[in-house]
């Protein structure tokens, strides 16, 4: 062969091959007809096999909704029957469509930040199947395979959407400026202005017991006059001349300290909790008797209580404002809806 067909015929090649990959990109790019779309958001499609999954997801908190709101037991074959202007199938459709409006957001966002390829809802099926690929191989190799050994969609799929939300609040919230950010110093106002919500790992209680030496047999009648006394007002002066034999200790208990806490002190804490400095608690039985405790002082360690709670909050707080930000990102977008097309989805199970 000449040079010159060699190299007519090396056009021809990647002509061909450019026009191959253009009709890949277009096929990718539009629509599937087998996977025809009841809504869209922001062009990113919705499709029947995507809300029929949610309406399974969502059956039974619409069936409890109906009990509880309509006094509705549904029976066989009541899905399209209506009562007060509510039909359970519409309400069903409602609240699918909904929550997968709402996942969507999040996908888009996700795909935006480059964390899944695509946001339709084969492409998570497609996710599902190749990592159930992967942890059979991995099982057949005989290595660990952590969580389930096989997803189902109904696992994999919240499986996939809390990793999703991770990674973007991660990636939204590194730098001073992403809508997602978090600075230390809100993180701590929150915390100083719900301190009581956050304060148990740095709260202790400076008590007074009082403890009532007793027999076994004698406990329970010795606890409902003791009980009786304190409701009455009593102190623990007037308990402690009641009964011979009666001591008086200073202790300091911390909720936090919870292995170093037996069941009586367990109990002690619980009601001291609720007291302010120098009343007394009801009563407890404990080994020796029955003991009577009277809060002198509420002490809080802030230092302590922020180091073990930082991190929780700061997660509450991001989470938050993920969710407003998905809010906002579903309220500005372009939702398209098609009524007809809703409607014929029927079957979700």
């Amino acid at each position: 062969m000449s040079k010159t067909g060699a190299r007519k015929q090396g056009v021809w090649l990647i002509a061909a091959l450019l026009v191959a990959a253009a009709v890949v990109l277009l096929a990718v790019m539009l629509p599937k007809e087998s996977e025809p779309a009841v809504a869209t958001l922001d062009g990113h499609a919705v499709t029947e096999a995507e809300l029929a999954f949610h309406m399974s997801r969502l059956e039974r908190q619409v069936r409890s909704e109906l009990r509880s709101r309509h006094q509705w037991t549904l029976g066989q074959g009541e899905w399209e029957s209506e009562r007060d202007g509510v039909q359970p199938l519409r309400l069903l459709r409602e609240r699918a469509l909904a929550a997968a409006l709402q996942d969507k957001a999040l996908l888009a966002v996700a795909r935006e930040q480059q964390l899944i390829d695509e946001t339709d809802f084969s492409s998570i099926v497609r996710r599902m199947e190749q990592d159930n690929r992967s942890r059979a191989a991995a099982s057949a190799r005989g290595e660990v395979v952590y969580g389930l050994q096989r997803f189902t969609l109904a696992s994999y799929y919240p499986h996939l959407m809390t990793a999703l939300r991770t990674g973007v609040k991660r990636e939204l919230s590194q730098r001073e400026g992403d809508p997602l950010h978090l600075p230390r110093e809100e993180v701590e106002a929150y915390f100083d202005a719900h301190r009581s919500e956050w304060s148990v790992n740095g709260t202790s209680y400076r008590v007074t017991r009082l403890l009532i030496p007793a027999a076994q047999a004698d406990k329970s009648a010795m606890l409902a006059e003791a009980s009786r006394m304190v409701e009455e007002g009593s102190e623990l002066a007037a308990l402690q001349s009641r009964y011979a034999g009666a001591e008086l200790s200073e202790q300091t208990l911390a909720p936090s300290q919870v292995a170093n806490l037996n069941a009586y002190d367990h109990e002690a804490v619980a009601r001291i909790d609720a007291l302010a400095p120098g009343e007394l608690a009801l009563p407890v039985e404990t080994r020796q008797g029955v003991a009577v405790y009277r809060l002198d002082e509420r002490l809080f360690d802030r230092d302590k209580a922020w180091q073990a709670y930082s991190a929780p909050i700061r997660e509450q707080l991001l989470e938050e404002r993920l969710q407003r930000y998905l809010d906002e990102r579903l309220e500005r977008g372009e939702v398209q809806i098609d009524d007809a097309r809703l409607a014929q989805v029927t079957s979700w199970r």
